[in-house]
């Protein structure tokens, strides 16, 4: 929950330095925030908000930089996100695209984007180096044999289960099922009406002067919500799309900046003959957007792995012995 509200603040931030819109700040952040796949994983713990956090920070450094901001402090907040992101899960890996463009965007010549990529890679492994307690004998949790080097970096890259080989399945999956059911759920996620906001902001960076901040975001959004999705090996499908959707919160936390310039722009149609109009139509939008989650969201009544169990239980025999 703490790093739900993290990632959302760094969200409205984003919005109201590149829009300077209060209602489109608070808009984006509450429509995150709202959504079903935010607030089922922002109540449980898990790595998947975390995520978050990484892609809102490394968000908030493309629209400062598109403000000015420049330096050696650009390479140390995108090497302590991406330190912060790859801790938790490798999909901040589909970011490195972004900050490879962040680094060469704010860099001033070629010296000073090679300086800032060595800080960056240098923070990123600092961050990283909390790992290190993995290879101490007994009172740490570990996932494998990590007690020597070669142990530890197979734990690091999910070897035996996790981020390209989300399950041990044999299925043929199209590359595209993934994404495609990605952009099916977005407007659900959104409230139809969000969605819409969110492209129209998108178009209206890259036909207006943020084009540099619209790439940047972009980038960062088709790594993991086009790219990584395709790499699943899992079906599209039943159980197996719940332990996709996990992964959605990252793109859906990019996407929210592009829903905060689309609602900035809406606001300001000549049409509004008042301006508490906008806030009550956003406002009717939330409430929209906040019954279907409260009724989707709690993991209470949540059956899906009983169904799976019980599913698997009718594929057998009666009386037969399981081993698991």
């Amino acid at each position: 929950s703490l790093a739900g509200a993290v990632a959302l603040a760094f969200v409205h931030r984003s919005v109201l330095r590149l829009t300077s819109s209060a209602v489109a700040a608070v808009t984006a952040a509450a429509g995150l925030g709202l959504s079903v796949r935010f607030w089922q994983y922002a109540s449980v713990a898990e790595v998947f908000t975390l995520a978050a956090v990484s892609g809102a920070i490394i968000s908030f450094v493309a629209v400062e930089i598109y403000l000015g901001w420049r330096g050696k402090a650009v390479a140390v907040a995108l090497g302590a996100a991406m330190a912060l992101s790859l801790a938790g899960h490798h999909s901040g890996a589909m970011l490195l695209p972004m900050v490879a463009y962040l680094l060469w965007w704010s860099a001033n010549g070629h010296r000073d984007l090679l300086k800032n990529t060595v800080i960056f890679f240098g923070v990123t492994a600092a961050g990283l180096l909390p790992y290190l307690i993995f290879m101490g004998e007994g009172g740490v949790w570990r996932w494998g044999h990590t007690e020597s080097f070669s142990g530890l970096l197979h734990h690091l890259l999910r070897a035996d289960y996790g981020t390209f080989s989300l399950g041990i399945s044999e299925a043929t999956v199209s590359p595209l099922a993934h994404p495609w059911l990605y952009l099916k759920w977005l407007p659900m996620e959104w409230a139809g009406f969000l969605a819409l906001l969110g492209v129209w902001g998108a178009g209206k960076l890259f036909i207006s002067g943020g084009r540099r901040v619209g790439w940047a975001l972009a980038i960062g959004w088709l790594g993991t919500a086009i790219l990584f999705l395709a790499m699943f090996n899992l079906p599209a499908s039943g159980f197996y799309r719940v332990v996709a959707a996990r992964f959605w919160l990252l793109p859906n936390t990019i996407f929210a900046v592009f829903v905060g310039v689309g609602v900035a722009e809406f606001v300001r149609l000549p049409v509004w003959s008042t301006k508490y109009l906008p806030w009550t139509m956003l406002v009717g939008t939330m409430l929209v957007q906040i019954f279907p989650t409260i009724n989707r969201a709690p993991h209470r009544g949540w059956t899906v792995l009983e169904d799976y169990v019980r599913n698997t239980l009718h594929a057998v025999e009666p009386n037969a012995l399981i081993v698991g």
